[in-house]
């Protein structure tokens, strides 16, 4: 949630306006191009873990976790500003539940026979495409989907 700056209402940080008095609204700070660029980076990264991770008849199937172990990385590397820091969390946190939630249901789907993972793998691909939009433009990074492990 963001702050309006003129009436102080709470307004989703998606919108571009308050709702109350149609002041404009994008985020909580105003970033430097060179830290934007770093925060939509760190959303992105974890596509080719995700891409990976589908592909259950191949290699290529062991690196889905790398979409974990990145962020991880450069989360724990003491130069990170805090901005990247709280970005890198949350796209922790929802990659966590995203592979938890793939591999659960590809083996499911072995089990039973009914297919889900494609379409929690697409619905992944989509809401980090949308975060990485939404974080480059000063919005919070927090995914609507996650679990809070790492704070």
């Amino acid at each position: 949630m963001a702050q309006c700056s003129e009436c102080h209402a709470e307004t989703v940080v998606y919108d571009n306006h308050c709702p109350k008095c149609g002041a404009d609204v994008r985020g909580s700070e105003v970033r430097p191009s060179s830290e934007r660029a770093k925060v939509r980076l760190c959303h992105l990264v974890t596509l080719p873990g995700m891409v990976f991770a589908i592909l259950p008849m191949s290699w290529l199937f062991a690196l889905g976790p790398v979409s974990i172990v990145v962020p991880w990385v450069i989360r724990s590397h003491p130069a990170t500003s805090p901005t990247l820091r709280k970005h890198l969390t949350e796209v922790l946190n929802f990659q966590l539940l995203w592979l938890a939630a793939v591999y659960f249901l590809m083996a499911l789907s072995i089990l039973v026979g009914i297919s889900l993972y494609a379409f929690v793998w697409f619905g992944g691909i989509i809401m980090v495409l949308f975060m990485t939009y939404d974080a480059g433009n000063g919005g919070d990074g927090k995914y609507l989907v996650r679990i809070p492990v790492f704070k």
